[in-house]
């Protein structure tokens, strides 16, 4: 494992962050333990090298996992953290991440894994292209199955299902506009 301190404002959070919000208290909390000499494992970050001004390779770390530790860190005026730093780039941490929290750390909440559904859907391409096993793993439409949604996401099948339906159906009303008379696809019916 590599773990070493990176600068917090050289994190990039855009389209990473699964929670619907952060959690004052637990960064109270979180805040008041590291100012008591708590350990906390290191957050989670996935490294991209880029070429920067003048062709210096740069890099760039996606945070996958610790918002609420980088979050207390920053309420106690630090600059660095510790961070297990893994090889990817931004795809590569939104997968991790939209995992994050199933086992550990503060409990999602229903809304939470909500907006991880919606955030694996939006990222679909990306996400079952590159790690689900390329076209094999995919539907005849090209959709993922609700057991690889549920599976990407931590949430269950059942869940990832009634999601589908529900963003087939809407995408179904915006094409056709008669919810009704519209027949469902065979190939959409193979990813419930």
């Amino acid at each position: 494992m590599n773990t070493q301190k990176v600068k917090m404002d050289s994190l990039v959070t855009e389209g990473l962050q699964i929670r619907c919000a952060m959690n004052e208290d637990t960064i109270a909390e979180y805040a008041e333990a590291m100012k008591d000499g708590a350990m906390f494992p290191p957050i989670i970050v996935f490294e991209e090298v880029k070429k920067g001004k003048g062709g210096k390779p740069k890099s760039c770390f996606y945070l996958a996992d610790g918002y609420h530790r980088v979050a207390a860190k920053k309420e106690l005026g630090e600059t660095e953290i510790e961070a297990e730093v893994r090889e990817g780039g931004f795809n590569e941490a939104l997968r991790f991440a939209l995992r994050a929290n199933v086992s550990h750390g503060l409990r999602r909440t229903n809304a939470d894994k909500r907006h991880a559904l919606e955030v694996a859907w939006q990222n679909r391409n990306a996400i079952f292209k590159r790690f689900l096993g390329q076209d094999k793993d995919r539907q005849p439409n090209g959709l993922p199955s609700s057991t690889q949604l549920g599976e990407a996401t931590g949430t269950t099948q059942r869940y990832a299902s009634g999601f589908i339906k529900e963003q087939l159906s809407a995408a179904n009303q915006g094409t056709d506009g008669d919810e009704e008379n519209a027949a469902e696809p065979e190939s959409v019916k193979a990813n419930l």
